[in-house]
């Protein structure tokens, strides 16, 4: 406890000197922001002048130095992200610009949906528009890597299910039929994580793009599945194919999509969403086991209801679609068992 709250004076002590430097006023006030999945630490801080947001990575000062070299690359390419002001790379201090409060996840209804992601999508376009030195790529090694956490964590470690061998050949036969639909597609920048927890809407009324710094190289429909197949929005398949829709307009004008391949992407984006949502199930687990963090854990079953909704849609899914169901209701039976 001591050890954070000099920790929380070192970081106040900083800002005071750099808000200075930026012709504020040493006269200010902190709030925290909300809890996030990882252990930086934000906070807004409020001079007499302008607001800011202070942030906390000193046990993620790699993904800090990556954050502000991309705020800068992106920044350069039109893309609305925030502006980093200082960096104190030793001790994992930032003070960024404060794109304020107005959250997608708690804007969206259905009454402004399609203006919000109609915006949205042209931001993701943009991004997927940049070129940026020194991306890594998401490539099926790695990809096949962050579904294994499925069955590591929530499987084994969170629903206690023992596979049996005909359940493991199943699950293997799954991962290889989702890993050819999202490797089949166009290769672009991809966000990663670009969900209504990650964007905001400007006064301006365009899309603010926050979290940013674990972008990749990987497929086209990977980034469209995490805002269509947000966890926070209810919809159904056709409100679901009216977006996809409103996106492929975009990028078949911005000749991300070639026309010919228009048969394959419902399946892209069941596929990318697929393997998203496998790794977001063993993801979220991990971060209540191992990290004590359990906010999240509301998530698993929406997360679990997209994968059995997609897996419903191909014949070659019918079993795992089937095995998902049991975990489905595994789940529910743990969560009336913790209630």
């Amino acid at each position: 406890m001591g050890q954070e709250k000099n920790r929380l004076n070192s970081l106040l002590e900083w800002a005071k000197t750099e808000i200075i430097l930026l012709g504020e006023s040493d006269k200010f006030s902190i709030e925290p922001l909300r809890e996030e999945a990882s252990t930086r630490k934000y906070f807004r801080l409020k001079s007499e002048g302008t607001n800011y947001i202070l942030v906390d990575s000193s046990n993620e000062i790699n993904s800090s130095l990556i954050f502000n070299s991309m705020s800068l690359e992106l920044l350069s390419q039109g893309v609305n992200v925030p502006e980093v002001f200082s960096f104190d790379q030793r001790n994992g201090y930032m003070l960024i610009e404060d794109f304020g409060d107005n959250l997608y996840q708690d804007l969206l209804s259905e009454e402004n949906e399609f203006e919000l992601y109609n915006s949205a999508f042209d931001e993701l376009i943009k991004i997927q528009r940049t070129s940026i030195k020194n991306l890594k790529k998401l490539d099926r090694n790695k990809a096949s890597e962050q579904m294994n956490l499925f069955e590591y964590w929530f499987l084994d470690k969170y629903l206690s299910i023992n596979l049996r061998p005909f359940e493991k050949d199943c699950i293997n036969s799954a991962y290889q039929f989702i890993l050819d639909g999202f490797f089949a597609q166009p290769q672009v920048i991809c966000h990663f994580d670009f969900e209504t927890r990650n964007l905001m809407q400007l006064p301006c009324n365009e899309t603010g793009v926050l979290d940013f710094q674990d972008a990749v190289i990987g497929p086209i429909f990977l980034d469209v599945a995490s805002l269509i197949k947000d966890l926070y929005q209810n919809r159904d398949v056709h409100k679901e194919k009216e977006l996809l829709l409103l996106y492929t307009d975009k990028a078949l004008e911005s000749q991300l999509l070639d026309i010919n391949s228009s048969k394959d992407w419902s399946l892209w984006l069941d596929m990318a969403g697929m393997q998203r949502q496998l790794r977001i199930l063993g993801t979220l687990v991990r971060l209540h086991l191992r990290d004590k963090k359990s906010f999240r854990l509301i998530d698993l079953p929406k997360t679990l209801d997209y994968l059995i909704g997609a897996s419903k849609r191909y014949k070659e899914l019918a079993e795992f679609s089937n095995f998902l169901e049991k975990a489905l209701f595994m789940l529910n039976k743990k969560d009336l068992e913790l209630t």
